[in-house]
């Protein structure tokens, strides 16, 4: 599967960027986002509100391999952005996405 992830960097609170997933040459999802949490950098997926005020994603993976090449995909493009900008993580995602090696994760922070 081929996934381009885009970022929009918005440091604010624990949201650190905004995502937007290119699947193929046939799909995008946006409005993925990068949050920093206790474990970590993840990616949260895109949601909305129901009448009883819940939120329901509105995309995302069904299997675990999905979901992490979807993490692998956004933080690596997120790490790379703030690369680019010249700006620094004080805390990084997992030590496997940080690294430009293609290995597979071995955790993930939910």
């Amino acid at each position: 599967m081929d996934l381009k992830a885009t970022i929009y960097l918005f440091d604010k609170d624990n949201l650190k960027a905004f995502a937007n997933l290119t699947i193929g040459s046939h799909f995008v999802c946006k409005g993925l986002k990068v949050m920093d949490g206790p474990n970590g950098l993840w990616v949260s997926m895109p949601s909305k509100k129901d009448k009883e005020d819940n939120w329901n994603d509105i995309f995302h993976p069904i299997t675990k391999e999905g979901r992490e090449s979807l993490f692998k995909c956004v933080l690596k493009a997120y790490n790379k952005k703030l690369k680019e900008e010249g700006k620094t993580e004080s805390k990084p995602a997992l030590e496997s996405d940080v690294s430009d090696d293609d290995d597979e994760l071995e955790d993930i922070p939910f």
